[in-house]
């Protein structure tokens, strides 16, 4: 009787180092926004992701640099330069709602870019009232949060943890559109974390690849006021292709003991440069990366600073089994203690 292949764990290789990025030539940035502007202000989701399908020509010079990210065992992560955006934005949004007098320029060079990808968006209830596009800006009242609507340093993390894998975005993007104070978000490959870990110290690695933590719901999702955590799961565990993934919030993950506390602490004294990697999201500047190959984290706010931000996923089938739900939102109360 033959058994299922244990994954052997890939090495660190060039292959795998993202290069300098993308940028997309100012005529191909032009071409499009001119016809992203005719887009009606009153457009439905499925008018803007039909329209944005029918926008990817402009964006082909960017292909090869998108897929390298989301083909399976890409690069980790890259940035993409001079993507189009509104050419007249209103006041940056202090409710985390997308403000009505905006046009859509920017959510279709999003989505236009998951098209690409050959990826589809997904988004929960329970974060930003279920939109799909995400505005991130600050929150008045939400400041100390660690959350996207907070001012204070955000923590390094890796997006809804508390959600199986198969349920998680497995991608992000995160479009700039407004940064003068040239706020830093910070990036970290797992795979370099663990293979310095893997020299340092063997034994926090073994120990943060064991079920000891226990993620938490982040603080932008509303479970009427309370918090949810996850069952025991390893930190880091490595998937069938042989490629090391990453779970939860650095900072509200609960480590079960004093070893796993350990372990944790000893990664978290890695995230640092040269493996912590700053970008700076000036207008039209996208990050793209792994969600579950990757911890991020991001600098105080102490300016104006609006970011979109899109959840991708290679399949939304699992998904859409578990929750009954044949679109693009999902109710996370129904697999978050799944």
């Amino acid at each position: 009787m033959s058994t299922k292949p244990t994954p052997i764990k890939k090495t660190m290789t060039p292959s795998l180092q993202p290069k300098a990025g993308a940028f997309l030539p100012e005529t191909n940035a032009c071409v499009f926004l001119k016809a992203a502007q005719a887009m009606k202000p009153n457009s439905s989701f499925k008018d803007l992701w039909e329209t944005a399908q029918e926008l990817v020509p402009y964006l082909k010079p960017i292909e090869k640099e998108v897929r390298q990210v989301t083909q399976p065992g890409g690069i980790p992560w890259t940035v993409i330069q001079n993507l189009p955006i509104d050419e007249e934005l209103p006041p940056t949004p202090t409710d985390g709602k997308r403000p009505n007098d905006k046009g859509w320029v920017s959510e279709l060079v999003l989505l236009a870019v998951l098209h690409i990808a050959g990826l589809l968006p997904l988004a929960f209830e329970q974060e930003k009232n279920g939109q799909i596009i995400h505005e991130i800006a600050p929150v008045p009242g939400l400041s100390h949060t660690q959350s996207n609507s907070g001012r204070v340093p955000l923590s390094w993390h890796a997006d809804l943890g508390h959600l199986q894998s198969k349920y998680r975005p497995e991608f992000l993007l995160l479009l700039g559109l407004r940064n003068p104070a040239e706020t830093k978000t910070w990036i970290a490959p797992i795979e370099e974390i663990t293979e310095k870990l893997q020299r340092q110290s063997p034994d926090s690695d073994r120990i943060l690849r064991q079920s000891r933590y226990r993620p938490q719901s982040p603080d932008s999702f509303n479970y009427n006021g309370n918090l949810i955590l996850s069952k025991s799961q390893p930190l880091i565990s490595t998937n069938e292709e042989g490629y090391d993934e990453v779970v939860g919030n650095l900072s509200n993950i609960q480590a079960l003991d004093d070893e796993a506390k350990a372990a944790l602490e000893t990664l978290k004294n890695l995230l640092k440069p040269p493996i912590a990697k700053s970008v700076i999201l000036k207008p039209g500047s996208l990050l793209l990366f792994n969600n579950l190959r990757c911890l991020h984290a991001r600098d105080a706010v102490f300016s104006d600073r609006w970011l979109q931000r899109v959840y991708g996923r290679n399949s939304l089938n699992a998904l859409r089994s578990a929750t009954g739900s044949n679109g693009y939102v999902f109710d996370s109360c129904l697999i978050a203690l799944s």
